[in-house]
Parts: C-alpha cells; structure tokens; sequence
C-alpha cells in the first residue's frame, strides 16, 4: 500500500505504487492488490501461522509431557522397535525433524520463542512495508518500541539454552537500537560533517559488537578445546594406572 506522490504539472498531484510507479493508488487494480493479496498476507502471516504453530508446539509438549527432544525420542524408538511399530517411528521422525527447528535452542519452559522472533521481524517488516503512510520519524519510533520490548523480555527471560546466545542476543539488540538512534538524527537537516560524525559513531558501535563477539567466541572455543585435553589427559591416566595395576 506503500504510495508516492507526483505532481502532475496542472497543480494536482496524483499517487503511484512505490513499488511499481506504473499502478495508480486507490485504482480498481490497487484496491483489488489490497484486498486479495495484501490483507491475506497479513492475516497468514501475521495471525494464522503463529497461532497455528503454537497450538502444535502445545499440542506436542501436552501428548510427550514435554517438548519432543532427541533424547526422548531415542528412548521413545527404542521401545517401539521392540513392539515392532514402523509406522510410528516413521512418524516420530518427521514430526522431530518439522519440530526441532522451532524449539531445540531455547529452554523447555521457552519453547514457542522461536514464535516470539518471528512475530517481532514480522512487525518490523511490516513497518518497513508502510513507511511511506506513517513517516520516517514514526517508523523508527516504532521500530526502537517493538525492540525495546522484545530486549527487555530477553534480559528478563533469557530463553536460549546457551548463556553465550542470550548474551549475543542482547547485545545485538541494544547495538540495533542505538543505531537506529543515529538514524533518525539523519532525518534532520545535517551539514556533511555531521553525516559523517553519525557516521563514524556508527561504525564504531558496530565494530565494537563485532569486536565482542570474536571475543566471546574465541574465549568459548579456547574453554572447550582446553577442557577436551585436560579429559584427554584424564582417560589416559586412568588407562596408565589400570596397566599398571595389572
């Protein structure tokens, strides 16, 4: 629904797609787009998909006492092979395979977040997509809001499983959000030197989140190379001291 305004040249004005210049806003052709593509898509997308997903995530928890996990379903295998059910392994598969992706990151109280990340860049996509209708100056006001929210739920949640992966998130959020505060000073009237001032706090915000994360990585795999030795070095004390017991 995203419109551009021209100027006809007579002292009217009249309004094309932002997308396609060649379509006329609020034409038969425009109105027919609104209604049978744009409000679908934002019903599937926006509503039925994220209601539906969940009550299968919920569905799923309630029939398993949890949400299906590989190590469940190994055991849960291992049982019906004895009984010789096939079809049912078959079937405990897929559903892991479609399922595993939504939740196996987070915790099990936390599974539907995958839900959560999806509805927070769906409403940014959206706000995107109508930033012609509502201003620039309003779109990032209501970007900063839809992020502020979804950072305070992570600080206070934490949902992943890996403390490494809530520090990230949270980390790229604040350095999203002070970004978009730069941006908006971009819609001011700026001389060039303060383009480049915005510009250079920019980078510089950024490389600092690049910066950390290398960091936090390197420090990660550092922590678990040295810990996969000093086990190394365990098992093989403990095969020298039963040779020598021998």
């Amino acid at each position: 629904p995203n419109c551009m305004e021209f100027n006809d040249g007579l002292g009217g004005s009249q309004e094309f797609l932002y997308v396609n210049p060649n379509i006329e806003c609020w034409t038969t052709a425009h109105l027919n787009f609104i209604f049978f593509v744009f409000v679908p898509s934002i019903l599937l997308w926006g509503l039925i998909f994220p209601t539906v997903l969940l009550y299968l995530l919920r569905k799923s928890r309630q029939s398993e006492g949890d949400v299906i996990s590989p190590r469940k379903l190994t055991s849960k295998s291992s049982s019906k092979s004895s009984r010789g059910s096939k079809i049912s392994l078959f079937l405990d598969a897929i559903e892991s395979k479609i399922f595993g992706f939504f939740y196996e990151d987070y915790k099990e109280e936390y599974f539907y977040w995958e839900i959560i990340i999806f509805m927070k860049k769906f409403f940014l996509i959206a706000l995107s997509s109508i930033r012609n209708l509502i201003g620039l100056d309003s779109k990032y006001v209501f970007i900063i809001f839809v992020k502020m929210i979804y950072l305070k739920s992570m600080l206070k949640r934490r949902p992943f499983c890996f403390e490494i992966c809530n520090v990230f998130e949270i980390l790229s959020g604040v350095i999203c959000i002070l970004t978009i505060l730069l941006l908006t000073f971009t819609t001011f009237e700026n001389s060039l030197i303060d383009y480049a001032y915005i510009g250079l706090i920019g980078f510089i915000i950024n490389s600092f989140f690049c910066i950390a994360a290398f960091s936090v990585i390197g420090k990660e795999f550092l922590f678990r190379f040295r810990r996969e030795n000093v086990q190394k070095k365990q098992q093989k004390s403990a095969t020298i001291f039963k040779k020598s017991k021998l």
